[in-house]
């Protein structure tokens, strides 16, 4: 995010909020986000527009050797493979195209959305038809063009046309993007999709696919949890409020 503050004063303060959106509901603080106060330029020209690049996207330029595409350069005409990904409430569950975390993990972590193999470019529909709830779809790994929307227009908004990995999908909305499977240095594997409002996602609107062959990368073997066998007295009391001292 790059903010331009060169024409508030010095001392001024800025607060940044969010506005809510529809059928959301509201605590006492979820409109305060952050506050900044504008101070005088130091002079050192560290922070200068002109050190700022001319892009923000590198686009995968660290294996464009190896078949990436910067993301704002891809075009239908590269599509592999288009999906349809549904958020919908089903029977008391949050499902995505009818499945739940649950079934991921009763397939023995298994069961995939998708299957893109390495660089491949697919074309995704997120859909929201149930109305009353929103979505803000996160999907893990990628960064997206957005190409559409059946609201504005069928046009991404202005805040949409860069890089997204996190996708607002409101009552009764859908958006089309691209999308390049960069499996990085890690080859590929099993990756998440989900919503991140934390009650759906925690119940269970969340699913999987995976770049290449699912064993790669097993999130579950992978990286196998070790006991600690570090002494007890090697760790350092804290002192807690409202806690006896060294618990």
């Amino acid at each position: 995010m790059l903010i331009d503050f060169r024409k508030y004063r010095t001392g001024q303060l800025i607060e940044l909020r969010n506005l809510s959106n529809k059928n959301n509901i509201d605590f006492a603080n979820t409109n305060k986000i952050m506050r900044f106060q504008v101070v005088a330029d130091s002079g050192s020209g560290a922070g200068s527009i002109s050190s700022i690049p001319a892009t923000l996207d590198d686009g995968g330029a660290v294996n464009a050797s190896l078949g990436a595409i910067p993301t704002m350069s891809l075009t239908p005409a590269m599509v592999k493979a288009k999906r349809e990904l549904k958020f919908f409430r089903d029977h008391g569950q949050w499902t995505v195209n009818g499945v739940t975390w649950a079934d991921v993990e009763k397939s023995g972590f298994t069961k995939l959305f998708g299957n893109p193999q390495p660089f491949d470019v697919e074309q995704w529909t997120i859909i929201n038809a149930s109305g009353g709830w929103f979505h803000p779809v996160h999907i893990h790994l990628i960064d997206a063009k957005i190409i559409g929307r059946n609201t504005n227009g069928g046009q991404p908004f202005a805040w949409e046309k860069g890089p997204k990995d996190v996708f607002y999908a409101g009552e009764n909305e859908s958006i089309t993007a691209l999308m390049q499977f960069d499996p990085g240095a890690n080859g590929g594997g099993r990756y998440m999709i989900h919503c991140h409002n934390l009650v759906h996602e925690d119940h269970d609107m969340m699913v999987q696919f995976s770049v290449g062959d699912l064993r790669t990368n097993d999130p579950v073997t992978t990286d196998p949890p070790v006991l600690d066998t570090t002494p007890l007295d090697a760790f350092q009391p804290v002192y807690r409020p409202g806690f006896p001292a060294g618990t």
